[in-house]
């Protein structure tokens, strides 16, 4: 019996990559212990749902509170709201904002997560603060895949779960398992760095789907070239060893697609909507992204405000009523690109009147965002704190310029 299982050991690791031999640089990945309610514990490379991976993937929720939002003037805290028919306003009202917003962190830069529920979690980050978030996108409630290092690969339920500790991922475990990595060209530029295709496909073994001439097929991320739009319906698919395949009938491969997610240095994220779509080209990398211990324990926002008539503010900011760390995020779009920016990478921003902000990186690029509430008229403004007690409260209106 012993042999026997000792032989399905080495069968499981095999399948899932593990073996020393291995040429991949494992740190990117992403390492942690699952504490079970049972009181067993899981610890090694895991897969959160079927898609997130690695230390620069997003963990996607909803904050449950807004603990600045009581320094915000209660009549900016409502919006106008009109109701028409066949074009004519039969009345108006005033809505109130949803207390809520949308929390997203890089996995890199959280400590530990505890469960709440079948929706919820704490979330401990590494800078110290302790958020409660619920619902809103698959990844509270997801199962965890651990590729536990004695057990092999398990599947555990979000239900049976009681915690999950992040750690550095240890320099000798191997995972043979490819990043992509890739060049995309857009209607707006080229971006370039880690691949997530349709919101999911990001390592070699995952599997591209589609129709061809002769049947469906299912073929290997690891084994593809490049993949290039030819209309709404269909990929030019080619192969490491030049062969081209004509692909549709799936939303891998058609405007059905959930985005394209590209991991560039310059930015931070950005997901490429399917119209704005050219081409991408896969790069050889044995690179996994950085590691755990690259991922600092961010503080406070920190900056300067100039309102419109030039006054200056100075000191710890909150931007929106909501973003307070350097971890938080940025988000705004532009031409069917949704940009995704830590604000540790964000060195000013300037509001334009009539539709959004002008966001300037510490990289140098210069991007024009709109349609989202970080950069237009939803944002709730910007509260400063120059000392002790309440902050100074600067709408998005009065807003000139920061600088962070």
């Amino acid at each position: 019996m012993k042999n026997t299982i000792c032989i399905l050991t080495m069968a499981a690791v095999a399948a899932t990559g593990f073996g020393k031999d291995s040429e991949v640089d494992p740190s990117g990945y992403l390492y942690g212990e699952v504490t079970m309610k049972s009181g067993n514990a899981y610890r090694g490379v895991l897969r959160w749902g079927t898609e997130e991976m690695f230390w620069d993937d997003l963990l996607n929720s909803t904050k449950d509170e807004l603990p600045y939002a009581k320094h915000v003037p209660e009549e900016k805290m409502t919006r106008k709201r009109e109701m028409k028919v066949f074009g004519y306003k039969v009345s108006a009202y005033r809505e109130r904002y949803n207390s809520s917003r949308q929390f997203m962190a890089r996995f890199g830069d959280v400590d530990r997560l505890e469960t709440a529920g079948s929706e919820g979690a704490e979330i401990y980050m590494k800078s110290g603060a302790r958020i409660y978030v619920r619902g809103y996108s698959n990844d509270i409630g997801a199962k965890i895949t651990v590729w536990d290092e004695s057990v092999g690969k398990i599947e555990l339920e979000w239900r049976r779960i009681e915690a999950v500790q992040f750690m550095p991922t240890p320099r000798d475990v191997a995972f043979n398992e490819l990043r992509l990595r890739g060049r995309v060209e857009t209607q707006v530029g080229v971006f370039e760095g880690f691949v997530q295709w349709d919101a999911q496909e990001a390592i070699g073994s995952d599997k591209l789907d589609g129709e061809t001439g002769d049947g469906d097929i299912s073929v290997e991320m690891g084994r593809l070239r490049s993949i290039e739009k030819r209309n709404s319906a269909s990929s030019l698919v080619t192969l490491k060893d030049g062969r081209e395949l004509v692909m549709r009938g799936s939303n891998d491969v058609n405007d059905d697609i959930r985005g394209i997610y590209v991991e560039d240095e310059r930015i931070g994220r950005v997901k490429i909507d399917w119209d704005n779509f050219i081409k991408v080209v896969f790069e050889e990398s044995d690179s996994t992204g950085r590691s755990y211990e690259d991922y600092q324990a961010f503080g406070d926002i920190n900056g300067a405000v100039v309102d419109r008539g030039g006054k200056s503010y100075r000191g710890r900011l909150v931007y929106d009523a909501d973003e307070a760390e350097l971890w938080e995020m940025l988000n705004g779009n532009v031409d069917d690109v949704e940009y995704i920016i830590p604000f540790s990478n964000v060195a000013s921003v300037a509001t334009l009147r009539d539709y959004g902000a002008r966001v300037t990186l510490r990289s140098g690029l210069t991007l024009s965002l709109e349609d989202a509430a970080d950069v237009n008229r939803q944002n709730l403004g910007l509260l400063v704190f120059q000392g002790g007690g309440d902050p100074v409260y600067i709408s998005w209106d009065d807003v000139n310029k920061i600088d962070f």
